[in-house]
């Protein structure tokens, strides 16, 4: 009975040292140093790190932060010195955003589920150079940073154009113009979906995956937009 005994705690013993070591391989991925799993992060209340034993493994750079991926779900991170993530799902789809964005601002994402299990994405920018937050996450939806200002709006929504998504339209609610520092300098009501198109004809309106797109018809009729 002994021996039957220590056989099931070597194998256990055996299993969760091969589960540690599987872990390790994707703190980061061996096949994509710039890739690591999710199982590498604990969450603290609100915050998440990554776990102490893999600080050593992180990238940092001359700002004393590290931008890594998780994959599953995918996402761009970056981290302090002490594996606090302190810019979660950073934008990065072209010169608007990471790494490119001439006025050295982009977009970041906090996404939370709501008392009804629902899923609530909110965006806000920080400062490329040091990964400082400069606007809090409390936007539904944000532009791009250009010439100094950032477009956001709350409780509307962002179509994209049928070009991959190279321009994009918010949607109802309420939209506000603001510098760096989150300061409203303007206010405005974005269309809705009976005005943004300059025709008679309502605009094409489809998904691909969970991002919505928005086409307006093309009019011969030179009258239209006097109505």
């Amino acid at each position: 009975m002994m021996t039957n005994l220590y056989r099931m705690l070597v194998a256990t013993l055996g299993m969760l040292l091969s589960l540690a070591a599987y872990a390790a391989d994707k703190c980061p991925r061996q096949d994509d140093k710039d890739m690591w799993d999710a199982a590498c992060f604990e969450s603290v209340g609100t915050e998440r790190r990554v776990k102490v034993q893999y600080l050593a493994r992180l990238p940092f750079e001359a700002n004393g932060k590290a931008v890594i991926k998780i994959d599953e779900p995918y996402e761009m991170v970056a981290i302090d010195a002490t594996g606090l993530v302190v810019v979660s799902d950073i934008e990065y789809w072209g010169e608007g955003d990471y790494p490119l964005n001439q006025e050295g601002v982009s977009r970041f994402n906090v996404r939370s589920k709501g008392p009804n299990g629902e899923r609530i994405r909110k965006c806000g920018y920080f400062a490329i150079d040091d990964m400082a937050i400069l606007v809090q996450a409390e936007y539904d939806h944000c532009l791009p940073f250009h010439e100094g200002e950032g477009m956001v709006c709350k409780d509307c929504e962002r179509y994209c154009s049928p070009d991959d998504c190279h321009t994009t339209t918010l949607i109802d609610g309420t939209g506000f113009v603001i510098d760096r520092t989150g300061k409203v300098k303007d206010i405005f009501s974005p269309p809705t979906l009976k005005t943004v198109c300059d025709t008679r004809e309502p605009p094409k309106i489809w998904k691909e995956g969970a991002t919505p797109f928005l086409q307006c018809a093309r009019s011969n009729n030179p009258f239209d937009h006097l109505d």
